[in-house]
């Protein structure tokens, strides 16, 4: 199934007309349903080019019910309109860059644009052969890397705000996410983490007792030396500690009856 065709350039609100959102809207509504089966990257492109006529077609009306002081709900509505298509443009940014790996992959789309110099022009396609600009084709396949829970947390976000929705921001959205994800805690790790320790040293003290302790103390440095004969108080508190907290975990035998 291919995509209905999209004539992205027609200007859906002229100059110094309020009205006229529901067209807007209904190009936003028709590049939606172009890019659900757009597979190719000249059907997606054309969705992000409607959806950017779209979006500063809304911003247009938005500033002019601004300028002649009309109802806040239509300024509002007008820079919903503009988020909308936007984030629109958004997936069809993600799409084109999906398909671009996806050529990548299979081989289809010649490394580093097909230098003159290699043969590569021979195995795929280039940026340029596609009408693909490297600023593209890397702004894109940057936007296709954010998980799709990330785009929309971030779109949501912004239009919470009352902020504009663009590729820039997701991008630094996404970057600031996975810094914050980066640095979180991991307490199930650290905790996991911590019992593999706690099992490596008590297989060191099961063996312990196999060690003579002539070769053992010979086999220290003087200083090493030292430091154990002042451990050795406290280690035997703690394995004093250690017998307590075995105690408590042995089962108590059962009284014999008579």
């Amino acid at each position: 199934m291919t995509a209905p065709a999209l004539d992205p350039r027609s200007e859906l609100v002229p100059a110094g007309q309020v009205g006229g959102m529901a067209m807007v809207l209904a190009r936003i509504s028709e590049a939606e349903r172009s890019l659900v089966v757009a597979r190719e990257l000249p059907e997606i492109r054309r969705v992000q080019q409607a959806a950017t006529v779209a979006e500063e077609a809304a911003r247009r009306v938005a500033r002019l019910a601004e300028a002649e002081g009309a109802p806040a709900e239509i300024v509002a509505a007008a820079k919903e309109a503009a988020n909308q298509a936007a984030a629109l443009r958004i997936e069809a940014q993600a799409r084109a860059g999906q398909v671009l790996r996806e050529m990548a992959g299979r081989g289809e789309l010649a490394a580093h644009g097909g230098d003159r110099r290699s043969s590569s022009r021979s195995r795929g396609s280039t940026l340029n052969a596609l009408g693909v600009s490297k600023f593209e084709s890397s702004r894109w396949q940057q936007v296709a890397a954010v998980p799709v829970v990330t785009r929309e947390a971030y779109v949501a976000e912004a239009r919470a705000d009352g902020g504009e929705v663009t590729a820039a921001g997701l991008l630094r959205y996404a970057a600031s996410a996975a810094r914050a994800s980066a640095s979180r805690v991991d307490h199930m790790a650290i905790h996991a983490m911590a019992r593999r320790q706690i099992r490596k040293v008590h297989r060191g003290l099961t063996r312990l007792h196999t060690y003579r302790p002539d070769a053992l103390v010979a086999s220290l440095r003087p200083r090493e030396r030292e430091e154990l004969s002042t451990s050795l108080p406290r280690l035997r508190a703690w394995v004093a500690d250690v017998e307590a907290e075995l105690a408590a975990y042995r089962p108590k035998q059962k009284e014999e009856v008579a």
